[in-house]
């Protein structure tokens, strides 16, 4: 999946914890923009990267990604930051046994917003532990050349409104964070949308890869 960035493409990073993705991003030669909005998480991203940051490699936005541009509340983890999350359904899966000690007041954006400052990137990774859906609407119509959103088997009717908005797309899937494409070709919306509820496992998890056909290669 990663063979799509090359030196100097923009990354975004969404949902980037702290800092794992954007740390592979940067080692393909990207500039990565990473949005997360737990302020324990920013501190670590801004120690990590200060010198990617100081030289314009890395950004940090300290927000939250949706479809509406608000305030919104934040379940947060505290033993387990990386499954913190604005989803109350996402809260009932296969984490249910955790524990969300916290709820802070974050800022969201949409991503529409951010593309008319940035720009549009060559590709997103989007992994919100379940909000997925409202990051994508949140585009506004636009799509970069590629991206990937988390997928969790017992959220797969949640995956199916992601792929109903990326109409006319191209999509294949890598399990959990591999970035290994699974499939051998990419398929439409029916064909990744009928391998997904093939699946048996009731914990099967990865990611959706969405490949832009309008967008140059």
């Amino acid at each position: 999946m990663l063979s799509c960035i090359e030196k100097s493409d923009l990354v975004y990073d969404v949902g980037a914890n702290v800092g794992d993705a954007t740390q592979l991003f940067l080692s393909y030669g990207a500039r990565v923009i990473a949005f997360e909005p737990q302020p324990n998480c920013v501190a670590v991203l801004d120690e990590r990267f200060k010198k990617e940051i100081s030289e314009g490699l890395v950004t940090v936005y300290p927000v939250g990604l949706s479809d509406v541009a608000k305030w919104m509340t934040l379940s947060v983890c505290s033993i387990s930051p990386t499954v913190s999350t604005f989803s109350a359904e996402w809260k009932q899966g296969r984490f249910k046994g955790f524990v969300w000690d916290k709820h802070i007041e974050v800022r969201v954006k949409r991503l529409a917003e951010i593309f008319n400052v940035i720009g549009l990137p060559k590709y997103i990774k989007i992994n919100t532990e379940g909000w997925e859906f409202p990051v994508l609407k949140g585009m506004g119509g636009e799509c970069p050349a590629f991206l990937s959103f988390e997928h969790a088997h017992e959220c797969i009717s949640k995956t199916r409104l992601c792929i109903d908005v990326l109409v006319g797309k191209e999509f294949n899937f890598f399990y959990h964070d591999t970035y290994r494409l699974s499939l051998k070709r990419w398929v439409s919306a029916h064909e990744i949308n009928a391998y997904l509820e093939s699946q048996t496992d009731p914990m099967f998890w990865g990611n959706v890869c969405v490949r832009n056909v309008l967008c140059p290669r």
